[in-house]
């Protein structure tokens, strides 16, 4: 659940923007894959965009949940386009090569980032051309961005919303892309 959903449809809005732009560039099938889904309130907000779409996390019991608002979708074609969720965890489903299907990620790892395997699979060369970051911690994503620059991703859209107010704390929304 969402806090301040006035600010967090900002973000799916930006997100949605940036990923209509994209597909319409590389007019070609998008295959998503979103780590660290939570329930999949991010991803599924951008499926309609994409040809297939695959959502995760390592919370057994976000798949009930998962799979009822995926049956609240009243548009059979993009339900049809999300294949699946799966209950592993990011650094599980880069080891089993998720990313080798995927053009395009999205993620939005806790507080602490993304963990070491994980920054290591985005930054090796595959398919994968836009990872979309969403970050909680603004600590762990500058870590994260820099070694995903270092990696050989360019940061193309950044920005910061308040997501609670009074509190110190930042929600950033990234977007790389990899040529």
């Amino acid at each position: 659940r969402q806090a301040n959903l006035d600010a967090f449809t900002h973000i799916i809005q930006s997100i949605r923007r940036y990923l209509e732009k994209y597909v319409k560039a590389v007019n070609k099938q998008c295959h998503c894959l979103e780590l660290y889904g939570g329930v999949g309130t991010i991803g599924l907000h951008i499926a309609d965009l994409m040809t297939s779409f695959v959502s995760s996390d390592e919370n057994p019991y976000n798949v009930n949940c998962f799979n009822a608002a995926v049956a609240s979708i009243e548009d059979v074609s993009v339900r049809q386009k999300i294949k699946k969720y799966v209950p592993k965890s990011a650094l599980d489903m880069v080891n089993a090569g998720a990313l080798n299907n995927a053009d395009v990620c999205i993620v939005d790892p806790p507080r602490k980032g993304l963990e070491n395997g994980v920054t290591s699979a985005l930054v090796k060369q595959g398919p994968l051309k836009v990872l979309v970051y969403v970050s909680c911690g603004f600590d762990a994503f500058q870590r994260d961005c820099k070694m995903l620059i270092d990696g050989g991703w360019r940061l193309v859209h950044a920005e910061g919303h308040i997501l609670f107010p009074g509190a110190d704390a930042i929600e950033s929304l990234a977007v790389f892309v990899r040529e």
